[in-house]
């Protein structure tokens, strides 16, 4: 009986250590987090003041043309979107992304830049889905954010873990890579319809995990003190995962 007692009493020391250890580790990551938070605030809040402002600009932009020619015919707007014009589209917003991320402009400039390749991503979505039910659409936008803010919640867990996601960067970039060419082949030799929602549902869950990984970024390798270009860097990061995910949102709805 007292050899019984002693291994209780010592089941339950080690037991109350756990506790004790786990609440120390638990106090240590939640003083090392709110530390990194108070010193990224200003960063991240322009980064979400910028990227809620573009977000703003590009939705103009998107009702400005969604609400003009709806007495056209879906033909003669497909038409217009050929890969010439796809191709011409692309190369001026890669070279905006360029000019805005790489070149040593001020942060005004950066802003400008960025509200021109925004207005142009509302114009070519506004285009896109003209013909779209507009129910589709205000559908696709809520499970967007939604699926925004969960995805920053889950970041922000692992960033609280202490968990660096730097190796995640060139997987996703592959993938990013394989995407982009297997949708360039569509336009040769287009998907059945079934392929085409298969390849929407993995963008959507490739942009999901690319916006964990942009948050882990952003807190753990972002300047906290001259944050004027990685702002700008960290609301288009957000900026095109978002708009990515929407689209093939919509995608998968239709």
């Amino acid at each position: 009986m007292d050899g019984d007692k002693e291994k209780e009493s010592l089941q339950k020391l080690y037991k109350e250590k756990n506790i004790f250890y786990n609440e120390i580790i638990n106090m240590n990551y939640l003083k090392s987090f709110t530390k990194l938070i108070r010193e990224k605030k200003g960063l991240l809040k322009c980064i979400f003041t910028t990227l809620l402002f573009q977000i703003l600009v590009t939705t103009l932009a998107f009702i400005g043309v969604y609400r003009t020619g709806k007495n056209e015919s879906k033909e003669n707007n497909i038409s217009r979107l050929s890969l010439t014009t796809v191709l011409v589209f692309l190369a001026i917003a890669i070279g905006l992304i360029i000019l805005m991320t790489s070149f040593n402009f001020s942060f005004n400039e950066r802003v400008s830049l960025f509200t021109m390749f925004s207005v142009m991503q509302g114009i070519f979505l506004g285009v896109c889905l003209k013909f779209v039910d507009a129910n589709i659409i205000f559908t696709a936008l809520l499970s967007t954010i939604v699926l925004f803010l969960l995805m920053i919640l889950v970041g922000f867990g692992i960033v609280y873990l202490k968990y660096d996601l730097s190796w995640l960067g060139l997987i996703l970039f592959l993938s990013l890579l394989g995407l982009i060419i297997v949708r360039i082949i569509d336009f040769f030799i287009p998907y059945t319809r079934k392929v085409n929602k298969l390849l929407s549902i993995f963008a959507i869950l490739l942009f999901s995990i690319y916006i964990i990984y942009d948050t882990n970024v952003i807190l753990f390798r972002y300047s906290a003190i001259k944050y004027e270009r990685d702002c700008i860097l960290g609301a288009l990061d957000y900026y095109l995962d978002l708009l990515n995910i929407f689209v093939n949102m919509n995608n998968t709805m239709q």
